[in-house]
């Protein structure tokens, strides 16, 4: 992935704000992710991918507790909706659906199996 010329993340220091911060890493994914299909909502950051059965929503939220200089909490939440209905109600949400258990006794190894169905494996970065 490469970034663009997205100053705030290029220039930060310990004292930019927060929500800088977390409004530039949600363009970042915003642009990133307009190439597979999705489109990207600013004012309230979420990237959205519809097709004719299923409408997938992937927001992101932040946190009162962020610390500039220390860190930004990015949450990502899933919500799938059936895209012929109406209903602002999803089928379904649950972080827990991208999650998957490891039989492993190194507790830094992680899986993840991201939205397009690859599996990405390997030690947590340090």
């Amino acid at each position: 992935m490469n970034w663009t010329e997205n100053n705030t993340l290029l220039n930060y220091t310990k004292y930019t704000p927060c929500k800088d911060i977390f409004q530039a890493v949600c363009d970042e994914i915003g642009r990133y992710y307009a190439q597979f299909g999705f489109s990207y909502a600013r004012s309230r950051p979420k990237i959205t991918f519809k097709n004719k059965d299923i409408k997938l929503d992937i927001s992101f939220w932040s946190s009162g507790y962020n610390t500039p200089g220390d860190y930004v909490k990015l949450e990502i939440i899933p919500a799938f909706y059936d895209a012929k209905s109406t209903s602002k109600n999803p089928l379904f949400y649950h972080i827990g659906l991208f999650c998957q258990p490891l039989m492993t006794d190194n507790q830094e190894f992680v899986r993840i199996l991201d939205i397009f169905d690859e599996i990405i494996e390997g030690n947590m970065p340090q």
